[in-house]
């Protein structure tokens, strides 16, 4: 972020901030103090972009990993609600239907990320074709 800020512009991280908490191009203008035609200008810009989505990642990621650390959470009142036998029987159907989805998505993303560092790792060592730089 220290980088980000020697690039850019108060005014510039003033708008990153307002379209981080308003989303709309207009809204975030206005919170910023910028006229909305300086703010679409700024968007088209690279470096404006580039930092943008820079900030975007790291809310993302921040959120990411507040979800996961709720997920145990979840995961276990999902199972509480699956064994109630207190709860109607759609109830108690739709959260077993869940539990079991969601486990095999998880099965099928950890399957995924596997075969990708696989090929990842292929790919580092395989040479590169003529005409071709490395990476």
């Amino acid at each position: 972020m220290s980088q980000r800020k020697e690039t850019l512009t108060r005014r510039q991280e003033a708008l990153i901030t307002a379209l981080l908490q308003h989303g709309a191009v207009s809204r975030a203008a206005t919170a910023a103090h910028i006229p909305e035609s300086t703010a679409w200008r700024w968007m088209q810009q690279k470096e404006f972009a580039s930092a943008y989505r820079a900030a975007r990642r790291t809310i993302t990621e921040r959120s990411t990993g507040l979800l996961q650390q709720a997920s145990v959470e979840a995961v276990g009142r999902l199972i509480e609600m699956m064994r109630d036998k207190t709860l109607p029987a759609s109830v108690q159907y739709a959260v077993t239907r869940s539990v079991i989805e969601l486990g095999r998505q998880g099965e099928e993303i950890a399957d995924i990320q596997e075969r990708i560092a696989a090929l990842e790792a292929m790919l580092s060592e395989a040479p590169a074709p003529k005409g071709l730089k490395a990476a």
